[in-house]
């Protein structure tokens, strides 16, 4: 398996000592939610069978479901730059939230859609919860 190394690109704004402290803890709650990585949850999905564009327009999607149902995206999505050797490339770190956003199909701006699919989505995890399928990928790392 190759190495892979990430790094987070974040901006803190400048201020007093105790703002940038609570910024500082926010973002590592924050860090320590999103465990997962956008192009892992494909890879899982597709076999291998994506690319940069296709991790750009799922990562597209998660977004605006999280805007059509008004749920800040901020603490559950992040942008983060990993590298193979030889090779750099963006990907996301999510949480769990967003990884079953992330397999939602259909137009994320609808809010029907939406809920139909989370029904759907549940009813596939639980079934599978009960068979043990997806225990091992959910747990913390």
């Amino acid at each position: 398996m190759p190495i892979v190394s990430e790094i987070s690109i974040v901006s803190i704004p400048s201020g007093d000592h105790h703002s940038q402290s609570i910024d500082n803890f926010l973002q590592s709650l924050r860090d320590s939610r999103c465990i997962f990585y956008a192009s892992d949850i494909l890879n899982i999905i597709d076999e291998g069978n994506f690319n940069q564009k296709d991790i750009q327009q799922a990562t597209d999607r998660l977004l605006q479901v999280f805007n059509t149902l008004h749920i800040s995206s901020e603490n559950h999505v992040y942008e983060v730059f990993r590298s193979t050797p030889g090779y750099t490339y963006k990907d996301w770190k999510l949480s769990r939230l967003a990884c079953l956003y992330l397999l939602l199909k259909g137009d994320p701006t609808d809010l029907s859609t939406i809920a139909q699919q989370q029904n759907t989505l549940l009813d596939h995890i639980l079934n599978d919860f009960s068979q043990n399928k997806y225990n091992s990928f959910l747990r913390e790392k």
